[in-house]
Formats: C-alpha cells, sequence, structure tokens
C-alpha cells in the first residue's frame, strides 16, 4: 500500500468518525428537547411513593417536568416538599389561572400519577371542571398520549382493600371498574404506579423518540441480513462501527464486523446497552 491511498484512508475514517460524531451529539440533543412530562397530581395517596419514585427516575433519564398540582392534590401533598423533592422552581395550581392550551402543546407526554375515584369519574363522564380534568380533556381531544396511575381509583387495588376493607358492593364496584374502562376506551394508558417509569419510557420510545434508522445506511452496509434474522445475527460491512449503526441493528444479540474495522466508543457503549455481542471475523 502506497503513500497517497494509506493517507486517502487515514483521511476517510477521520472524517466518517467526525460526521458520526456530530450527528449523534444533534440527535441526543433532538431527543431530549422531546422528554417534557406534564405531571398533573390529584389527590390520591394510594401507590403515592411508588409513583413518585418513578418520576424521580424519569427525571434521571433526561425528562423535564411540568408539575400541577389539584386542589385535591393541594390537600394531600405539601407543596414546597414537592418542590424540593422534584427539584422546581414552581409548581402549577388552580388559582395560577394557566393556559391550559400551552401547557398541553408544550409537553410530549401527560401523566396523572395519583389518580382519585372523583377524577377518574369525571374523565370518563366528560365533565370538565377544574385544572386537572381540563388539561386531560384538552389532551384527548387534542390527541396527546396521556399515562394514568390507577391505584388509587381501582376498587381491586389491595392497598386501597386493606384501608377500606371490602364493604364496598358489587354494584359500586362495577360503576368504578367501568370508569376505569372508559378511560382505557379514550386512549388513555392505564398503569400500576410500580410500572409508571417503565410505562412512559415505552410510550416515549414507540412514539417521539426521533427515528435514526435511516441516518448512516446503505444497502451495502448490511449484508445476509434478511437469512441469518433467525439467528439473530448479522454482518456489517463498514470501516467504521457507530452507535447509531449499532442502534439500527438493536433486534440482533451478534454483529460480525470486519478484522479491520473501527469500532468508536460509543458504538462499544451502544453495544452492552442492548447485550449485542460484535465479533471481528
Amino acid at each position: 500500500m502506497d503513500f497517497k491511498n494509506l493517507e486517502n484512508i487515514i483521511n476517510e475514517s477521520v472524517e466518517k468518525v467526525f460526521i458520526d460524531y456530530i450527528v449523534e451529539k444533534v440527535f441526543e440533543k433532538l431527543d431530549n428537547y422531546n422528554k417534557k412530562l406534564l405531571v398533573v397530581f390529584t389527590g390520591a395517596s394510594i401507590g403515592f411513593e411508588e409513583a413518585f419514585k418513578c418520576i424521580k427516575k424519569l427525571q434521571g433519564n433526561g425528562f423535564k417536568l411540568t408539575i400541577v398540582l389539584s386542589n385535591g392534590a393541594l390537600n394531600v401533598f405539601n407543596e414546597n416538599l414537592i418542590k424540593e423533592f422534584f427539584k422546581v422552581e414552581k409548581v402549577i395550581k388552580e388559582d395560577d389561572n394557566e393556559d391550559i392550551i400551552s401547557l398541553v402543546k408544550e409537553n410530549t407526554i401527560i401523566i396523572i400519577p395519583t389518580l382519585t375515584v372523583n377524577t377518574c369519574s369525571k374523565i370518563a363522564n366528560g365533565i370538565s371542571d377544574n385544572i386537572s380534568t381540563n388539561i386531560i380533556n384538552y389532551s384527548l381531544i387534542s390527541g396527546k398520549k396521556v399515562i394514568a396511575s390507577i391505584n388509587g381509583c381501582c376498587p381491586d387495588n389491595k392497598e386501597r382493600i386493606s384501608i377500606f376493607k371490602d364493604n364496598m358492593s358489587n354494584s359500586y364496584k362495577y360503576l368504578l371498574r367501568n370508569n376505569i374502562k372508559k378511560l382505557k376506551d379514550y386512549n388513555i394508558i392505564l398503569a400500576k404506579s410500580v410500572n409508571l417509569e417503565k410505562k412512559v419510557i415505552k410510550v416515549y420510545n414507540d412514539n417521539f423518540r426521533l427515528n435514526i434508522n435511516n441516518l448512516n445506511k446503505h444497502k451495502s452496509d448490511y449484508i445476509s441480513n434478511k437469512q441469518n434474522i433467525e439467528g439473530k445475527e448479522i454482518l456489517l460491512n463498514k470501516k467504521i462501527i457507530s452507535k447509531i449503526d449499532v442502534y439500527n441493528l438493536k433486534n440482533y444479540k451478534v454483529i460480525k464486523i470486519n478484522q479491520n474495522a473501527i469500532i468508536t466508543p460509543s458504538a462499544k457503549d451502544e453495544a452492552l446497552k442492548y447485550n449485542i455481542n460484535i465479533l471481528k471475523i
């Protein structure tokens, strides 16, 4: 190999790494821009500890919070403790006369971590008479993704039964269950408090995470990608393996690459994240 060819290969490699790095950084910034949650607390105390922990984890995962407290929530949760726990400067309350439409539009996902029987009933029957129900009503009208934790409004919740005993009539249980069913029929995503984080991340990844499947992807890069799908293996014919390459192939268990291929550090991290083995052949 003469010096000129070597120089061309080095320049090509450096350029590719630089472009991949820029693309990844831009993608990360745009991806984080979408991580906005409108968190609407109503006054249910059942399941609130798990819900708080899940929301805190979502913050740690890059989600930005806008917190709303209904009047009922203010009777249960201390406003200053909420601010301190979630490290937010302000929370929005009923008397703030906030622009509901702007609140909903500015956020990606709306979550109700502590849904009460009362609020569940109002949503089920289309009643909008306070800040929380107005937010949910406009969210449903505008097609926003809404996730609700039903620990506090489900008649079959074990913690609820342990507190209030199983004294509820079957007819009233049916009413409460039917209200919850209506929420599901309205495309509200239901969750238990302990699963709130997983639900939010799944909804975000399925609907809002930027699609990078077409970045730096050429048909010639992927060899035998159909015939090896059952074995979850694929041969990637590229000189530089980037994070985006690994993400695009995250459904495979093994990515085979050429002996002289270069793996970027971020590609290695992505492979670890998705439990993928990268083998040089």
